[in-house]
């Protein structure tokens, strides 16, 4: 009877530890404030508007073209993209059979 209330115990205090653990770590990750006005850091972010940044290319040999569009981090902390007002999205039509 001693051993099956010893084990109890334990495996209380684990679940109790694994609680606390990822409460913190929630509460943590939730105090940061995202804005969702801001754009993500660019390229050209990191030569500055001036500097003479080096050609971009991709693994092909062809030159990478600057992005029409910028991605942002909304309320959640998920990923979106927003086009520039002349980008034309296409929209999908209802699905059929």
């Amino acid at each position: 009877m001693t051993r099956a209330v010893t084990r109890r115990v334990i495996v209380g205090l684990l679940w109790l530890t694994i609680l606390i653990v990822v409460a913190g770590s929630w509460s943590a990750g939730a105090a940061r404030p995202y804005d969702a006005s801001a754009p993500l850091a660019t390229y050209s972010d990191a030569f500055g508007a001036g500097a003479a940044a080096p050609p971009r290319v991709d693994l092909y040999g062809n030159e990478v073209e600057e992005a029409v569009g910028d991605y942002r981090i909304d309320g959640r902390g998920d990923i979106f993209e927003r086009h520039s007002p002349d980008t034309e999205v296409t929209q999908l039509g209802a699905p059929s059979l």
